[in-house]
């Protein structure tokens, strides 16, 4: 009754000939959800933290405000998941403490035989950054679990306090070589590595400063899996000084040693909203024995406009789940299998004319769906998504240069910098493309996954028109997918 009252006056003016507004849904199919990326119910949501696998199950925490669409007083919501596709939401892990502060980043761990003064048994130890509290500072504290579900933050807490620096935080804890246990934490310019052998008493082993115009944070470690040119690198986030303006995604070669001389990033993500990657802590339990690369997923969003993207009752959403490997020697990511969602009848052309291409697309339409072109002669391509007739989002490529233009893609007045041309090289014999078209959402693979772009869009309903042109013939594949809510 409360509900039906609450929605009475919008019914009412729908009724009396004003715009028809309908009353916010928490059903996942609000305008501009989307269908394949998580996304909370409702509330606020940016960096992934304490992502780790325990009994078989996916665990996704996240910087969450439940009361608000905006930053605020940060929590860690979380949510589970059996295969990385469909997610349940769970009870709210961590809170805001009146005295240690608000929750901020960290991550996790799982101690498999108990650590004496930590757990009793098995259970996840989760590492994370307190802020502000009776010190006013950021700390880092630990919080444990029996059971996934319920955290208890550990007495002990904070486990390492503020060493006199503003930006501390952030800790990504793992399980070293030597037996040991290691913790990158952000410090501003830098990533500091603290040792510790019980996770209650901790010493900084020394720092890495990164060449960048922003702050670092969220530093992780990444496996390559069996390459035989990368082994492990580190994932760090910066803020500002992205590739595409604003907050980006960086990575270096490499392990967590200590590093005297300012370390260059390279760029996951030549998009603007792919920020704060982090791996699951699980890495083996994720690919076949043998295999274990990093599969992760990164906030996708900007700090430049993410408080005024125009989204409601949530606002905020992750990327796809990647797995990272190796092409050429350079860094590769793949968006996680999605063939349990595929329904219907896919578009499937083999060595197709440019206009046996433009008839096959002609009564094509769709919000949610995996797009494959390839092409081993074309040198030019472009490609419109979500178009109508006021609207569409580009992706060209011209046999050097991979480019998306989101500057008609719909609304993108809420902020200077949205509505843009963002662009990579990419020189390559011939193209081969992977597009995943989420509703408000594209995550682009190009060259193998050595060239990413992670782009959100708000397109009109009416905008599900696709076209294809490239200048030679090309195999082209289109599956439409399910939504991972219903």
């Amino acid at each position: 009754m409360e509900a039906m009252l609450r929605s009475l006056p919008l019914l009412l003016l729908a009724a009396c000939g004003g715009p028809p507004v309908a009353p916010f849904e928490t059903t996942r199919a609000e305008e501009w959800r989307p269908q394949l990326h998580f996304s909370p119910t409702s509330g606020w949501l940016n960096d992934p933290v304490g992502l780790v696998r325990f009994d078989g199950v996916y665990h996704l925490f996240f910087q969450h405000y439940p009361d608000d669409t905006v930053w605020g007083p940060m929590h860690w919501g979380h949510a589970t998941s059996a295969d990385l596709l469909h997610w349940e939401e769970q009870p709210i892990a961590l809170s805001p403490d009146p005295a240690l502060g608000t929750v901020f980043s960290g991550s996790a761990i799982v101690l498999e035989d108990g650590l004496t003064g930590v757990c009793a048994s098995r259970c996840i130890a989760l590492m994370f950054t307190h802020n502000g509290g009776d010190s006013g500072d950021q700390k880092q504290s630990l919080a444990t679990s029996l059971d996934g579900v319920a955290f208890t933050v550990h007495p002990a807490s904070p486990v390492i306090a503020n060493p006199g620096i503003r930006d501390f935080r952030d800790p990504r804890v793992y399980l070293r070589d030597d037996g040991r246990y290691g913790a990158l934490i952000s410090e501003g310019d830098a990533v500091g590595l603290w040792v510790s052998d019980d996770l209650l008493a901790w010493t900084r082993e020394g720092g890495m400063p990164i060449d960048s115009d922003g702050v670092v944070e969220t530093p992780d470690v990444v496996h390559f899996g069996d390459t035989s040119t990368l082994s492990t690198g580190l994932a760090i986030a910066v803020n500002p000084g992205g590739p595409a303006g604003g907050s980006g995604q960086g990575w270096l070669d490499g392990g967590p040693e200590p590093s005297a001389t300012a370390r260059s990033l390279a760029w996951m993500d030549h998009g603007p909203d792919f920020y704060a990657f982090q791996a699951w802590a699980d890495p083996a339990a994720t690919e076949a024995p043998g295999a274990a690369p990093s599969v992760g997923l990164a906030w996708a969003m900007n700090w430049r406009y993410a408080l005024r993207t125009p989204t409601e009752p949530w606002r905020g959403a992750m990327s796809l789940p990647r797995r990272l490997g190796a092409a050429e020697g350079q860094l590769a990511q793949h968006a996680i299998a999605l063939d349990a969602l595929v329904r219907g009848t896919p578009v499937d052309l083999a060595s197709a004319s440019p206009r046996r291409v433009e008839q096959a697309l002609e009564s094509f339409e769709g919000e949610v769906y995996r797009l494959r072109l390839a092409s081993g002669e074309a040198t030019h391509c472009d490609l419109g998504l979500r178009e109508s007739e006021d609207a569409g989002t580009r992706i060209t490529w011209d046999g050097d240069t991979l480019s998306v233009d989101r500057s008609f893609s719909g609304e993108v007045d809420f902020d200077d910098s949205f509505a843009a041309v963002h662009t990579a090289p990419l020189s390559t014999a011939g193209l081969d493309l992977e597009v995943v078209v989420d509703t408000s959402m594209l995550e682009i693979f190009a060259g193998d996954g050595q060239v990413v772009f992670t782009e959100r869009i708000f397109p009109p309903y009416d905008a599900t028109g696709i076209s294809v042109s490239c200048d030679a013939e090309v195999d082209l594949r289109i599956d439409l997918l399910h939504s991972i809510w219903r």
